[in-house]
């Protein structure tokens, strides 16, 4: 299919290569000229167009990828809306992402500019989070291609979500000599919050000496109370089977698979099973912090029912985290010493007041509302921007357009803001001091403003509010410490509610910014920009 420069007059039908902005709106590359766009584009004074050659046979870009991410959607995998060449593939369900890696390199050996890509394998994914997508490069393809790769997407388990099952945890921890209750406490807080977001709960807890028979005893009570899953952390790091941990393991008909793994922080971490076939996971040290570790690329497959043996943990060298600047730094302690503050856009709402338009797409000098959001927190300090989608997903990521943001996606968006709330602390916890609550439909705040709030000290133990005029506005700095209280909101509840609730803990900030307490939410408020020269309404 040749792209050639034709006449204004000759264009119709044909697929236009660039795009043109114009006096009235876009004109959008990849777009099938229609006589109204003709004419359009000939009132702007364009005379030649470059366009892409098709015949009445070849398949539209959206066509072909929406056909593709269909047929690859089974085994808890979906399909969302093709637009520009694009169409996502979700989980629908919370579990571990396996792929064929050898299917996936022939399907993307095609010479017809088909691309399956797919996030890394044994990745932990939520229920509606984006697991991958079919980007089709060219405009249109011939129906062949399309036929071939639908032939290869046709076998069974190229993608797939293996999904978590609950279980119920034992939790044993050891001492030498004295009880380090604090330390104890805050690993359990840790394990907590990892294991709830796969759906799993400690269910019971010991806590005995350093020493083989009660550990051994401790391990065989976990096993008959019902835990299906033993994490034990103990008070020296273990290194060999005759270590007081496996010892004890052993001594009671139980295997140890493996101690150590390719896997940094968390290379002490040993897998074994108990004699009923119980996985006991020997936790090191670096479990006690909530960054990421060992603990979380090998216990989310442990809770879908995987069995983990030697050959399966040998490959974990290639990925095995070490995402950190030297071994001395950050990554064991990251989240509880950094200062690092990561914005969270909620642009998931299905914008019931506007009526049928969105209005995170409404234009606001010249972007979508969203897109001007989003580029003024690139502008602002903060480390890293998540966007929450919801309601036209797809669109909403197109209209940002930009590869270094962060989308997640909520697929429970109708059910209230506190859904979009959650997704979006959930995204970030792992390594925010703090986030910051931000609105997708409040685009006339300052870069200065949001500067203003990410400089009050403390972020990991504030909650920063903006004031202006006397009223409080957005957005809000929420600070590690109540990022839990946060994924507790349930309905169409923002995080407002909490304020009372930790009034000592707030620091209001004054600022001469109007733009902190505007939201434009309904088509009034979105007629009030637009009259300003601001805003031009979606359609």
């Amino acid at each position: 299919m040749p792209i050639c420069a034709l006449a204004l007059a000759d264009a119709t039908g044909h697929l236009l290569v660039h795009s043109y902005r114009l006096p009235d709106g876009t004109v959008n590359k990849g777009r099938r000229l229609t006589p109204s766009d003709i004419t359009r584009l000939a009132g702007a004074g364009v005379t030649h167009v470059h366009v892409l050659m098709t015949s009445s046979s070849d398949i539209d870009e959206n066509e072909a990828a929406h056909a593709i991410a269909m047929a690859l959607s089974s085994n808890h995998v979906v399909a969302g809306t093709a637009a520009n060449g694009r169409c996502d593939l979700y989980a629908d369900s919370s579990g571990i992402l396996t792929c064929a890696d050898a299917d996936v390199t022939a399907i993307n050996a095609n010479s017809a500019g088909i691309n399956l890509i797919l996030r890394p394998m044994h990745t932990a994914v939520t229920a509606g989070e984006v697991i991958g997508e079919v980007k089709v490069v060219p405009y249109a393809i011939d129906p062949a291609s399309l036929a071939e790769t639908l032939g290869q997407v046709a076998r069974p388990d190229i993608v797939s979500v293996a999904p978590f099952v609950h279980r119920r945890c034992g939790v044993l921890q050891t001492h030498v000599g004295f009880k380090r209750d604090a330390i104890f406490a805050k690993t359990l807080r840790v394990l907590h919050n990892k294991l709830q977001q796969w759906n799993a709960e400690i269910d019971a807890e010991r806590i005995v000496e350093h020493e083989s028979h009660s550990v051994r005893q401790a391990i065989s009570e976990l096993c008959r109370s019902g835990c299906e899953l033993i994490l034990v952390a103990g008070a020296s790091a273990t290194t060999a089977d005759d270590d007081v941990i496996p010892a004890a393991i052993l001594a009671d008909g139980g295997e140890v698979v493996q101690l150590g793994v390719p896997v940094d922080p968390g290379t002490l971490l040993g897998i074994c099973y108990s004699g009923t076939g119980i996985p006991v996971l020997i936790l090191p040290g670096s479990q006690r912090s909530p960054a990421p570790s060992s603990f979380d690329l090998l216990v989310p497959r442990l809770l879908t029912g995987e069995r983990l043996e030697r050959p399966a943990l040998q490959t974990l060298g290639v990925g095995g985290l070490l995402t950190r600047g030297s071994r001395a730094s950050a990554q064991e302690k990251f989240a509880v010493e950094s200062d690092e503050v990561t914005a969270i856009v909620l642009a998931g709402g299905a914008s019931r007041r506007m009526g049928t338009a969105n209005k995170m797409l409404a234009e606001v000098s010249g972007s979508p509302m969203v897109a001007r959001v989003v580029s003024t927190l690139r502008k602002a300090d903060v480390d890293r921007i998540v966007v929450v989608t919801g309601h036209d997903a797809t669109a909403v990521r197109c209209a940002i357009d930009d590869e270094t943001i962060n989308f997640v996606h909520n697929e429970h968006y109708a059910e209230g803001m506190s859904t979009s709330l959650r997704t979006g602390v959930a995204a970030a916890m792992a390594q925010s001091a703090a986030v910051l609550i931000c609105l997708g439909d409040m685009p006339l705040i300052a870069v200065e403003s949001i500067d203003a709030i990410l400089a009050v000290p403390n972020p990991k133990g504030t909650i920063v509010v903006p004031v202006h005029a006397g009223a409080r506005g957005n957005p809000v700095r929420w600070g590690r410490d109540f990022l839990p209280a946060l994924e507790l909101l349930r309905g169409d509840r923002g995080a407002r509610a909490l304020l009372d609730a930790y009034a000592e803990h707030v620091i209001e900030v004054a600022l001469d910014d109007e733009g902190i307490l505007r939201d434009f939410d309904t088509p009034e408020a979105l007629r009030s920009l637009t009259s300003t020269g601001e805003s031009t309404p979606p359609t």
